[in-house]
């Protein structure tokens, strides 16, 4: 145990992966050496920027988080309501039937075992698990490649299907990360299509240290005229040998497909690079967990961003782009919402979900206060789950 305390977190996806191993290291390690708080904090956002984007001011919900490890949403059965340590994140939102329905990930301590719910809201704030509170999608049989857990789901509905692409972790593979398809007519039971294997072939392939092959997972897709657009983080080493600094690059890649399951990726490379708001001398890796929307005729994204601070990669800041074509997108604002503006999300912000509701932009994003250099909370008790935050035209 003690070896697995000192461990550094790999520099794969692996965001998920570290922080479902959150309430384990509480309990597993015990002496690790303290850093004050304020070493790991992100950067304040820079003037005039930091919580605006189209056009303004994000508010936060008064009742942030508005699922938590200690709030748990309605329909749970007893046996899990019961216990302290479940932790929610990465929702993934659809507008629909006059109310909201959210699917995101959820476990107790892995990633072993983390899976998929489906949750429906009336107004976006208090959550009811549907399907009688258990998961909607779980991890397959030992020989298959999303036998260790299931998590980052994305789930768009084209005619009368929903699509749902998500990251799956092999057994054996941590933490390389893949990607999957899976298809349903009710958004609760769902047909496994299987991994993507016209786009994850390259994982775990490190020769010529190409892009993807320490992982290609986080999906975030739309349909817009007759093709699926499928956006996706993409990480390599920054340098061949891995020793670069910070070690990891992430950017984010594009395939495309006509039926929702053979995708074709947009060149070798990932089309979104991190700009310059977001300088590797300053220890930023780069993108990850994007969301996608068309509105007004322009692909929105929306994305987190890596951070390696004192030798822990943590997503502390949320960036907005735009597109005319989904293929070139150009950055609108960086730092619109910045780990340590929330005490609950004190070390990170991550993997933001938006819709646009009568002309309210909501945003439902995920995040924590765990100190992954003291192994546990950077004050209080433990807090990580789910916050919403709105933003008037």
């Amino acid at each position: 145990m003690a070896g697995r305390c000192r461990g550094r977190r790999a520099v794969g996806v692996g965001r998920t992966m570290s922080l479902f191993a959150v309430l384990t290291l509480l309990a597993q390690c015990g002496g690790a050496r303290a850093t004050p708080v304020e070493e790991l904090l992100p950067v304040p956002a820079p003037p005039g920027q930091g919580d605006r984007a189209a056009g303004g001011p994000w508010t936060r919900a008064d009742g942030n988080p508005i699922i938590n490890v200690d709030r748990l949403p309605a329909g749970l059965p007893s046996d899990v309501a019961r216990k302290s340590n479940m932790i929610w994140n990465d929702p993934s939102v659809l507008l629909e039937d006059g109310g909201y329905s959210m699917w995101a990930s959820a476990g107790f301590g892995g990633p072993n075992g983390v899976a998929i719910y489906k949750l429906r809201s009336s107004d976006g704030l208090d959550w009811t698990v549907e399907n009688g509170g258990r998961p909607v999608l779980e991890p397959g049989s030992n020989n298959q490649f999303d036998s260790l857990g299931v998590e980052t789901p994305v789930v768009l509905k084209v005619g009368d299907t929903y699509h749902m692409y998500y990251s799956a972790y092999p057994h054996g593979k941590i933490p390389l990360v893949t990607l999957a398809h899976a298809v349903s007519s009710d958004g609760v039971r769902w047909e496994k299509r299987g991994e993507l294997t016209s786009i994850t072939g390259v994982v775990d392939r490190q020769n010529g240290n190409p892009w993807g092959w320490l992982g290609r997972g986080e999906p975030a897709a739309v349909y817009h005229e007759g093709t699926f657009y499928l956006y996706f983080t993409d990480v390599k080493c920054r340098q061949s040998n891995c020793r670069g600094t910070p070690a990891p690059i992430r950017g984010i890649s594009l395939a495309t497909s006509t039926n929702g399951h053979d995708f074709t990726q947009q060149g070798s490379e990932p089309i979104i690079m991190p700009s310059s708001s977001y300088p590797p001398s300053e220890g930023w890796e780069g993108y990850s967990t994007p969301w996608v929307l068309v509105a007004d005729g322009k692909f929105e994204l929306f994305c987190d961003v890596f951070r390696s601070i004192d030798g822990e990669s943590l997503q502390t800041s949320l960036v907005r782009m735009q597109s005319d074509d989904g293929v070139r997108f150009t950055e609108v604002d960086a730092h619109l919402m910045v780990a340590g503006q929330e005490s609950w999300a004190a070390m990170s912000v991550r993997s933001p979900s938006v819709v646009i509701d009568a002309g309210v932009w909501r945003m439902w994003y995920a995040g924590d206060n765990f100190d992954p250099r003291r192994n546990r909370p950077a004050s209080g008790r433990l807090q990580a789950g789910i916050g919403t935050a709105t933003l008037r035209d």
